[in-house]
């Protein structure tokens, strides 16, 4: 006999380090009460650069500075990442697999937005259960050349002083990293060669750093200090609302009697990731009506299938979490300036714009809901009997296949109520009698026998049976019936009571496309870049040097090398070297 098992996560917070001063507080009697500096993490935001274009990828690198045991922990796998406009509202957004030193990626800009100032935020899905506060948070300016209107009104002060009711970020204290360039000075497009090198006093201490390279001013290398409104209050406790996503992505929510905030205890929820690969996932909501599915690693965009039913109550609500958090508006106090070399390169900016769209060649494309090539489109293994419809007789409906053409289904009608189950093997048959088979009609739940017995076989391509137990989680099924239309409209049969669709987006791409920025010096393109490389995720350890290189642009002028990171142990580094292109 075999049986299939797939766990849904169950998290429970009890972590205990004996001898490293790290042990669960004791909850209050009314409160589940959480330490931030303890139980919180912590994550450090560095960008390629401070101003952009509309339309502009902002490459960005979240370095994972966690309290020592939080880190070793490595509880969170996604990172949520924001760019949100002066109003709290967000414009972009994505998701990023973390590792435990941290993640990279990029956020595309988009093309309407008005020129002003804007913030990319990154946290956890766990660090919710905190104050915002605790996110990190990256002012960035953003030039449209084509709209005249400014993003916000110059709300705030920008002048370094704390207002009465604000606080001001502090700027970072690093640990200076050497760094030097081959030469002084390069031709255009010449390739740059440069080295690395950390300092023997970080006691051979593991370090990742950053390497950018591009015109002055295009960094702040203070690390930008900026204000935030009080609106950001900090609670006095912390509620585990939020579960980290440890196994990847996750969703999460609350099944509610209908039109009401009263949760219900013992509904069944089944969420299906439709396409190919098909994935279903089943829970059992508890006392507080929560639900939780553990997605794992998906990428790109897919359609989404909940439901959820109960034995005593018909009408239910599900409230899904956000997978992104919102801001209170007016909460960022900074008017948009440009300073004297953000204008020149504002310029540049716009120019190199303009000789994109003359040049401009298409990227490689990320393909939504990946195809792996095979045939399977299911869950589960290959199915023990498939049943291709058009192969037989027509018969009146789909009761008729299953009592002529299915011989593993059994039917049976008590008291005006139709039920079915499957034979199993002789190990499982007396068990599968007693259970509910999981049928499904395109991928979706199917829980209405009536409705599903009266469908048209003409509308029915195949059917595949599983004649085992099968185990979801902490459900087991006897066996699986997956019903396969012709024209993926489910035979015409109306979606079950208590569900709908929803779109959702996986992980966003790490790599690819776009994230080298590197020009091939061959082309014939020209080439106004004035951001000449971005190295994301380079692994030094003190003593030895690193070697990298990257080739120059037809733009002339004085550039700089920035190094930034952190050391294993959360110590900021920077280095910076200057050399020029004729």
């Amino acid at each position: 006999m075999r049986i299939h098992s797939t766990y849904i996560l169950f998290f429970f917070l009890a972590l205990l380090y004996q001898g490293k001063g790290f042990s669960m507080v004791s909850p209050e009697a009314d409160s589940n009460l959480l330490v931030e500096d303890t139980y919180n993490e912590k994550y450090e935001l560095i960008t390629d650069r401070n101003i952009y274009a509309v339309g502009e990828k902002i490459y960005f690198k979240a370095f994972n500075i966690s309290p020592a045991n939080i880190k070793k922990a490595f509880w969170s796998k996604v990172l949520y990442v924001q760019l949100i406009n002066q109003n709290g509202t967000s414009v972009e957004n994505g998701k990023f697999e973390l590792s435990r030193s941290g993640s990279h990626g990029f956020i595309v800009i988009p093309e309407n937005l008005l020129t002003g100032n804007y913030y990319l935020i990154a946290y956890t899905k766990w660090m919710r259960n905190f104050s915002s506060l605790q996110y990190d948070y990256l002012g960035i300016k953003i030039i449209n050349p084509y709209l005249t209107e400014i993003e916000g009104t110059g709300q705030g002060d920008t002048s370094g002083t704390i207002p009465e009711r604000g606080r001001m970020i502090p700027e970072q204290q690093g640990t200076m990293v050497i760094c030097k360039t081959d030469k002084s000075k390069y031709r255009q497009g010449e390739e740059v060669g440069y080295t690395i090198r950390l300092p023997q006093h970080l006691n051979f201490e593991p370090s990742r750093v950053t390497a950018v390279a591009c015109r002055p001013g295009a960094i702040d290398t203070l690390h930008q200090a900026w204000l935030i409104s009080d609106k950001f209050e900090s609670p006095k406790s912390y509620n585990v609302n939020f579960l980290p996503d440890i196994r990847g992505l996750s969703i999460g929510g609350k099944i509610v009697l209908k039109n009401s905030d009263e949760p219900v205890k013992d509904a069944r929820v089944e969420l299906s990731i439709l396409g190919k690969p098909h994935r279903f996932f089943v829970y059992d909501t508890k006392q507080d009506g929560k639900f939780y599915f553990a997605l794992d690693s998906i990428s790109g965009d897919y359609e989404l299938f909940i439901a959820s039913r109960h034995k005593q109550y018909p009408e239910l609500d599900i409230n899904i979490d956000k997978d992104f958090s919102d801001f209170p508006p007016g909460v960022f106090q900074n008017s948009f300036e440009l300073s004297a070399s953000e204008k020149i390169l504002a310029r540049e900016i716009m120019i190199n714009m303009q000789a994109e769209k003359m040049y401009k060649t298409s990227e490689p494309t990320i393909q939504s809901n990946p195809d792996t090539g095979s045939e399977r489109t299911a869950f589960y293994d290959i199915p023990l009997h498939k049943l291709m419809i058009d192969e037989y007789i027509e018969l009146p409906n789909l009761k008729e296949v299953f009592i002529e053409l299915v011989p593993e289904v059994i039917s049976i009608t008590r008291r005006n109520k139709t039920s079915l189950y499957l034979t199993g093997n002789t190990l499982t048959a007396p068990l599968m009698q007693d259970m509910e088979p999981l049928i499904l009609l395109d991928q979706l739940p199917v829980n209405d026998l009536e409705k599903l017995y009266v469908l048209s076989p003409k509308r029915i391509q195949s059917i595949e049976v599983l004649n085992e137990i099968y185990v979801l989680g902490n459900t087991l099924y006897g066996g699986v019936i997956n019903i396969i239309s012709k024209n993926g409209d489910m035979a015409g049969m109306d979606l079950p009571a208590n569900s709908f669709f929803f779109p959702y987006t996986g992980f966003l791409p790490h790599n690819v496309p776009g994230n080298s920025v590197h020009q091939d010096k061959d082309s014939d393109i020209p080439d106004f870049r004035n951001f000449l490389t971005w190295e994301p995720d380079i692994v030094l350890t003190p003593g030895e040097s690193g070697t990298f290189h990257f080739n120059t642009s037809d733009r002339s002028g004085r550039y700089m090398l920035l190094i930034r990171g952190f050391t294993e142990s959360g110590t900021y580094l920077q280095g910076i070297t200057y050399f020029d292109v004729e």
